[in-house]
C-alpha cells in the first residue's frame, strides 16, 4: 500500500521569496535615494537662481538711486518715513539693505531665505573680508548654512563666470543658531567647511560653509 505523503509547508520565507523581497527593497531604497538626489539638485539650482536674481536687483537699485541698498542717504526722500537713510559712505548697513530693496519694490520679503537653507544678508565686511557682499549663512554673523557637499554642487553648477560665488568657513553655531567664538576656537578640521589641506571637507555633513558673493 502506498501511503499519501503530504508535503509540509515550512514557516517563514523560502530562499526565492527572500531574494524577491531583497530585490524589491533595493528598488525602493534606490528610488528614495534618487528622489532625494533630485530634490537636492533642484534646491541647488534654485539657490543659484536666487543669488543671480538678488545680485541683479542690488545692481538695479544702484542704477536707479545712485547708491547701494543699505547705504542710500536719500532713501527717506525716495520712499518716505517708512525707511531710514544710509550713510552714503559706500558701506552697506545690513539692517537697512533689505528695507531699502523692499521699499523700491525689488523684493517682497525683508528677510530672504534660501531654497537650500539659511538666509541672505547684504553686508559689509563679513567674516573679516573687506567690501560689500551678498552672504548666505544661518545668521547675520556668518554661521554655517550649507554642507561642504552642497557648497561643491553650487560651485560646480554655477561655473559660468558671472556670479563670482565664493565658499568660506562659517562660524559654528550653538543650538539657538548664534555664533560661538569658543566653539570656533575648539573647532577641528573634521567639523569645518575645509580640511587641513584647504579642500572642501566632503566627509563633513555639518552645515559649516557660508556663501559670499562680492557686490561691486
Amino acid at each position: 500500500m502506498v501511503k499519501n505523503i503530504k508535503k509540509k509547508t515550512l514557516n517563514g520565507f523560502t530562499l526565492v521569496e527572500m531574494v524577491i523581497v531583497l530585490i524589491i527593497a533595493g528598488i525602493i531604497i534606490g528610488g528614495v535615494m534618487k528622489g532625494r538626489d533630485a530634490m537636492e539638485s533642484a534646491k541647488v539650482v534654485a539657490t543659484i537662481e536666487e543669488i543671480k536674481n538678488l545680485q541683479a536687483a542690488v545692481l538695479s537699485y544702484r542704477s536707479d538711486y545712485g547708491y547701494l541698498p543699505g547705504d542710500d542717504s536719500t532713501a527717506k526722500a525716495n520712499f518716505g518715513d517708512k525707511v531710514s537713510d544710509g550713510k552714503g559712505t559706500g558701506k552697506i548697513d545690513k539692517t537697512l539693505a533689505w528695507k531699502h530693496m523692499k521699499a523700491a519694490g525689488l523684493i517682497t520679503d525683508e528677510s530672504p531665505r534660501s531654497s537650500i537653507g539659511g538666509k541672505y544678508t547684504l553686508i559689509n565686511g563679513p567674516l573679516g573680508k573687506a567690501g560689500n557682499y551678498l552672504m548666505l549663512s544661518s545668521n547675520d554673523e556668518g554661521g554655517g548654512a550649507i554642507t561642504p557637499k552642497q557648497a561643491q554642487k553650487i560651485i560646480s553648477k554655477a561655473r559660468d563666470g558671472g556670479n563670482m560665488i565664493q565658499v568660506h568657513e562659517g562660524k559654528l553655531t550653538d543650538s539657538g543658531g548664534e555664533s560661538s567664538d569658543k566653539k570656533d576656537a575648539e573647532k577641528s578640521a573634521t567639523k569645518g567647511c575645509y580640511s587641513k589641506e584647504n579642500q572642501l571637507n566632503l566627509a563633513n555633513n555639518l552645515k559649516a560653509c557660508v556663501i559670499l558673493v562680492p557686490i561691486h
